[in-house]
């Protein structure tokens, strides 16, 4: 999991850094921030200036079905918008397919990379994208480097 922040400009929300948390508990099927690994990211990311736009994860899997949102994937996007956050969720998939999603507002989003593919509108207000043809996401660190993107 990464939290994506980044800035403000005009009407754009532009994402500059990606912090990953320390983990309470890591498995192929989930994972939870520590509550103050947590807490000290999203207090660095004020002290800097910047907003929480995004929280990234992957899911086991391939192809855009591995990336629909898991209950607990709603739950805590749900608590993040209820809770007055305006960040998107992204789910990836091993072979490169990223959903993102909100569920209390619609969004516009670009994705910028090499060899970024916009696949289709998805369920549940969200936007899927092909990140790479053929490369696998080994883990979570890969994620930042494969991936930019203003909403």
């Amino acid at each position: 999991m990464l939290y994506m922040a980044g800035i403000k400009v005009e009407e754009n929300r532009i994402i500059e850094h990606a912090i990953q948390p320390k983990f309470s508990v890591q498995t192929i099927f989930s994972v939870k921030p520590d509550a103050g690994s947590a807490l000290e990211a999203l207090l660095l990311i004020d002290k800097y200036g910047m907003a929480l736009y995004a929280t990234i994860h992957l899911h086991p899997g391939e192809g855009i079905s591995a990336t629909r949102p898991s209950p607990e994937d709603i739950r805590n996007q749900l608590a993040w918008e209820l809770g007055g956050y305006k960040n998107l969720m992204g789910i990836l998939s091993r072979d490169g397919f990223v959903r993102f999603l909100r569920f209390t507002s619609d969004f516009a989003i670009n994705v910028i990379g090499k060899e970024v593919t916009d696949v289709k509108d998805g369920c549940c207000n969200s936007r899927i994208f092909r990140l790479l043809e053929t490369e696998k996401i080994q883990g979570e660190g890969d994620q930042e480097r494969r991936l930019g993107f203003c909403y």
